[in-house]
């Protein structure tokens, strides 16, 4: 038995502002397109979909309406998903019925409870984001919460919790799949005898400017394998072509400037005896967006506030 993992597709209606493409809607299609056809070439038996299938609790129609169109060309029964906490109004599973995940979870099963290993049948314990059940005996464990390979993979302390920490409360789990933290990794604690892994798919495309280094990937999971081998990981196109960081160094260009003016407002009294003209010389050195705040920093200066 083989079983696409996957998690992190956050399907919005609304173009990413790191997005160049006409059609955003057309780009998220073909992504799930290519995830269908990697579940085909694997001849993959189910696909698991690890939280957080929408970027927001409530989606537009247009989008909910595509997914579900893609979702539906996957073979019958096959797509089993995971509340994330994006998918949840207020991050609670009980507003599940004002969600577009609700809509989803009425088409499309939950992960099931089992799966078959060959004569055994591996126990699976699966809950909606901030449900987890720590006291499970269970096999596998498919969860939703921020997960980092290592220490140094933590933006700040105290930040999600390690791979360590969740095989830790976890105790019985062989293998925890997780979903949240958008970089791909496997983690193997090799102390342990049969080894005991933490394994996170990674996001399916990039919608951060600060993502563009992402390679968007999904994991098959040969169920009847031993080992390390029975992961592996398959890189998905990033459409690299359609993002773009433009935005991020227009703004960087226009604090510079900003810095430029006000530093040479406070500089120099050579200035106060005709601010406004030094004023204007120097905005018209920048752009449009960003004269409110001049203005402001005018009036200020003047006392006129």
């Amino acid at each position: 038995m083989k079983i696409l993992i996957t998690a992190d597709w956050h399907i919005k209606g609304e173009k990413p502002v790191c997005r160049i493409e006409e059609n955003w809607i057309e780009s998220q299609r073909k992504t799930i397109s290519e995830i269908r056809e990697v579940f085909e070439k694997n001849e993959c038996d189910q696909i698991w979909i690890l939280g957080d299938l929408f970027d927001a609790s409530r989606c537009s129609t247009e989008a909910v309406n595509m997914l579900i169109s893609e979702l539906k060309k996957f073979p019958y029964d096959s797509v089993k998903i995971l509340c994330g906490n994006h998918d949840l109004k207020d991050h609670n599973y009980e507003n599940l019925e004002q969600c577009s995940i609700g809509t989803l979870m009425k088409i499309f099963s939950g992960i099931p409870g089992h799966v078959k290993n060959g004569n055994y049948a591996e126990e699976i314990s699966a809950n909606a984001f901030g449900l987890d059940d720590y006291e499970t005996e269970a096999d596998v464990v498919c969860t939703h919460q921020l997960t980092f390979p290592n220490e140094e993979a933590r933006p700040m302390p105290d930040c999600g919790v390690l791979a360590q920490d969740l095989l830790d409360r976890f105790k019985s789990a062989e293998i925890i799949f997780t979903g949240d933290y958008h970089h791909s990794f496997i983690y193997v604690d090799g102390t342990s005898e049969p080894e005991r892994c933490v394994v996170n798919p990674g996001c399916i495309d990039i919608q951060k400017a600060d993502e563009l280094d992402y390679e968007p990937s999904v994991i098959i999971w040969n169920v009847e394998w031993s080992g390390f081998e029975k992961f592996e990981k398959v890189f998905l196109d990033p459409q690299k072509e359609n993002c773009t960081r433009d935005h991020i160094e227009e703004r960087e260009r226009n604090e510079e400037m900003l810095s430029e003016v006000v530093e040479t407002i406070k500089g120099g009294t050579e200035i106060t005896l005709d601010f406004d003209s030094n004023l204007e010389a120097q905005v018209r050195k920048t752009t449009p967006a960003i004269i409110n705040e001049y203005e402001t920093l005018r009036q200020d200066l003047n006392g006129e506030k």
